[in-house]
């Protein structure tokens, strides 16, 4: 990640980020999805693949869920994970996924 200008101990976070999105594997090799998405004509698509597969309960609930606004995905994970996230990992769940979208 240093290697790429990423040097801050906070930037270390998006290697799970990237893993949970399908573009790398556990042990951080690069996938299938991470070489396509150097494609730009389906840079997007891999990207949105990604991001229905990591929050698929979410569009199960509601299947225009990358329309809804921060305090409606607040309500949406609160109600998937029955309420049991506290408010910080709440706000870093949204917050992930409305930069993803």
């Amino acid at each position: 990640m240093e290697s790429l200008e990423f040097k801050s101990s906070n930037d270390k976070q998006f290697i799970n980020v990237l893993k949970s999105i399908g573009f790398l594997e556990d042990g951080g090799e690069p996938t299938q999805r991470y070489f396509d998405f150097l494609d730009q004509s389906i840079s997007k698509k891999k990207v949105a693949e990604g991001i229905r597969e990591e929050y698929a309960d979410l569009f199960a609930v509601n299947t225009s869920a990358q329309s809804l606004s921060v305090e409606e995905l607040k309500g949406k994970f609160k109600t998937l994970t029955n309420g049991t996230l506290s408010n910080d990992v709440c706000a870093q769940k949204v917050s992930t996924f409305v930069n993803l979208r």
